[in-house]
């Protein structure tokens, strides 16, 4: 019997069964009670979790905008008159009216910032029964004035005080300027310096003018009077008349540089004398720089507010 169960045994193990209940001896044919501790095999599963970090940039633009106060420059207002000599009568047709309204048309007629207000002053300096002031409201009518007392200036020569622009200077300064804020400017036309008697002295009308800020230049008509027998005592050349009108007018003028000699009143002569007067004026506004190229480099004013010194 025990051989039998013997043989089963091996067979069953030739089968290759992983249980063998039976080769172990019993005395019944129940399964032994004592069994060998199960194997626990322990798969460990390790889960390998990769984090996968995305960094974005952003770029963000930030817009600043920057409140810029500027303050706007303040143009200048100007008062302009004109001391008128005599007819200048060495040429058939005096044209000083016609270069006087190309002067001012340079300007913006009025009384406010960057505008300009004129008036003309004729002989003689001392009966306002002939002439006033020409105070016009618009270039037409200055125009006007100015040309309907010319034709008449000629007859009042022998007036008081034909030969004396320095009277007539203190008679502008003194009554023509009323407005403190603006420049205040006297062009003085001198047809000649008739000196063949005592000189007449100008420092005190020029002394006047410069201390109540009237910019004073002063035009000489230097083919009326250079060379005349009458226009000087004789002997002397041209080049010395020429420097003795120069330091006259700066009695006036208090400045070399704003005394102008014009052969005459042709275009070509006077009109580059009007354009440096204008583009001097210019040269004292703050907003010169909206003038364009008019403000030259060798201006004389460079300071904007050095005609007030």
């Amino acid at each position: 019997m025990v051989l039998i169960r013997t043989y089963i045994c091996v067979l069953l193990s030739i089968l290759h069964f992983e249980q063998v209940l039976c080769c172990f001896p019993s005395g019944s044919n129940e399964p032994p009670t004592t069994t060998a501790p199960p194997t626990t095999t322990s798969t460990t599963s390790t889960t390998t979790t990769t984090s996968r970090t995305t960094t974005r940039s952003t770029t963000t633009t930030s817009t600043t905008t920057t409140s810029t106060t500027i303050t706007l420059c303040k143009k200048l207002k100007y008062d302009i008159m004109f001391g008128h000599d005599v007819k200048w009568d060495a040429i058939d047709q005096n044209d000083q009216p016609e270069r006087i309204r190309e002067f001012i048309n340079n300007f913006e007629m009025g009384p406010n910032e960057g505008q300009a207000q004129f008036g003309s002053r004729m002989k003689p300096i001392i009966d306002d029964n002939y002439f006033g002031v020409g105070a016009a409201k618009d270039q037409q009518a200055l125009y006007q004035r100015i040309k309907d007392a010319w034709a008449t200036n000629a007859e009042i020569w022998k007036g008081p005080y034909t030969r004396n622009q320095g009277e007539m200077l203190n008679q502008i300064v003194n009554a023509y300027f009323s407005r403190d804020e603006a420049v205040k400017v006297a062009i003085i036309f001198m047809a000649c310096w008739i000196y063949d008697g005592p000189s007449p002295t100008y420092t005190e009308a020029g002394d006047l003018a410069q201390k109540k800020k009237v910019i004073t230049y002063v035009i000489f008509h230097t083919e009326y009077c250079i060379g005349r027998e009458y226009a000087n005592t004789g002997g002397v050349s041209h080049k010395t008349e020429k420097m003795h009108l120069r330091s006259v007018g700066r009695q006036l003028a208090r400045d070399t540089g704003r005394v102008f000699l014009s052969k005459n009143t042709a275009k070509e002569n006077l009109k580059p004398i009007f354009d440096k007067i204008y583009n001097d004026l210019m040269c004292m506004d703050p907003c010169r720089n909206q003038w364009g190229n008019v403000c030259a480099t060798n201006r004389r004013y460079p300071d904007p507010d050095s005609w007030k010194q």
